[in-house]
């Protein structure tokens, strides 16, 4: 008796271990190797090809996680490819972080570096909308992440801030990220009457081959702050601008330089109103590939405008003061520019004055610059243009001038 029950006991075990492998089999074949089951909370594998693959939803769900359990979001190294909008809406402290940049930039003539070891958000959307939405959001943060296009299907900004009446988008933080192959990375505001697009911060932050790096519209952009933003551009019959402040604002900008495109402007400052806002600009060294750029345009603004620039090194590859290429600051009426501590190769500045009561301001102290005389462009209405000099190294006290004709 007692062994028939053995037997019986050891059948049942047999049927269990049967059942177990045939589990066993079924989970193996239906999930990679080493992987958990696939869920409808996972992204598509990494290796679905772009064309039939769409990351939009897993990402958006896990955003919208994040927001709800107030914890950071936290993305593995690989190609998240976008083709819907993602929203931000409502946020205040989402942290977006993601696992590094690659360890070069694009470069669209052989494509990402042969080490990726990314987090890429890659916008394969339509061109008349943005990748990012942020409508509103407070004190979010996007750390080492890229931001990017498939085979140049530029949306309208790669990331857009947003707001609404009452609250304002604002404390925005970008560390090691990298926009690019975009005609604008990174846009402040969509009308100008927006309440508030403010209070950025980019550091260690890169534009490649994007028309536009950070481009503002909105009346109250103010205190942003800019460390070590670097930019590159191949395509040489495209000139770009790095920072493009459209409503004027308020800006401090610390340490910047790569290699732009022939005609391409690092920061250009347009302004509307009373002021046109203040801006710092230091620790500056821009190379260029063909003409040379400008390093500041202030052109521009219809307001009162402040800019304070030092420690810059023109690196135009040579001296050669008598080129005819733009100096390197456009001064318009209204806007007062003080250089310092910097070395240039060619003619300083280009001015266009205005009115007796509306002139433009230039003052240059502790600079090198280049022999022989011409260090001052003026294009109109010279008798409203103030400039002088103080301690440079060619010992003069007032810049010696000509205008466009060489006289």
């Amino acid at each position: 008796m007692k062994s028939r029950i053995l037997l019986v006991l050891a059948g049942v075990g047999i049927l269990f271990a049967l059942l177990a492998a045939v589990g066993l089999l079924h989970s193996t074949a239906s999930s990679p190797a080493g992987a958990a089951p696939p869920s409808a909370s996972s992204p598509p594998p990494a290796t679905q090809p772009s064309e039939v693959r769409d990351d939009s939803s897993y990402v958006q769900t896990s955003i919208n996680a994040a927001i709800a359990g107030h914890r950071p979001l936290v993305l593995p190294a690989r190609r998240f490819f976008i083709g819907s909008t993602l929203t931000i809406q409502g946020a205040s402290g989402l942290v977006i972080q993601g696992a590094g940049t690659p360890v070069s930039p694009w470069d669209p003539r052989s494509g990402w570096s042969a080490k990726q070891s990314g987090t890429d958000f890659v916008w394969t959307g339509a061109g008349d909308r943005p990748m990012f939405d942020l409508n509103p959001a407070i004190g979010c943060s996007f750390r080492d992440l890229v931001f990017t296009t498939d085979q140049g299907r530029s949306p309208s900004a790669l990331v857009r801030v947003a707001s609404k009446t009452g609250w304002g988008s604002g404390n925005l933080y970008f560390e090691h990220c990298c926009f690019a192959l975009a005609d604008v990375a990174l846009q402040l505001g969509v009308t100008p009457s927006d309440p508030n697009c403010a209070d950025v911060t980019l550091r260690d932050v890169q534009f490649v081959d994007c028309r536009t790096g950070l481009l503002t519209l909105n009346d109250q952009c103010v205190n942003l702050d800019l460390f070590d933003v670097i930019g590159f551009w191949g395509d040489k019959q495209s000139p770009c601008c790095v920072v493009h402040m459209m409503r004027g604002g308020d800006l401090r900008w610390w340490g910047g330089g790569g290699t732009l495109s022939g005609g391409s402007t690092v920061l250009k400052i347009d302004g509307a109103g009373d002021n046109a806002g203040t801006f710092l600009f230091t620790g500056q060294r821009w190379e260029h590939d063909g003409d040379y750029p400008v390093l500041i345009d202030a052109s521009g603004p219809t307001g009162t405008c402040r800019i304070s620039a030092s420690d810059l090194s023109d690196a135009t590859g040579g001296s050669n003061p008598t080129n005819p290429s733009p100096g390197c600051f456009r001064i318009g009426p209204g806007v007062a520019l003080t250089v310092s501590n910097s070395i240039f190769q060619r003619a300083v500045a280009t001015m266009t004055g205005g009115t007796s009561t509306r002139h433009s301001s230039l003052f240059v102290r502790d600079c090198t610059l280049p022999r022989p005389l011409r260090q001052l462009v003026m294009t109109d209405n010279a008798g409203a243009c103030h400039w002088r000099g103080e301690g440079n190294s060619t010992g003069w006290t007032n810049l010696p001038l000509q205008d466009e004709a060489g006289n």
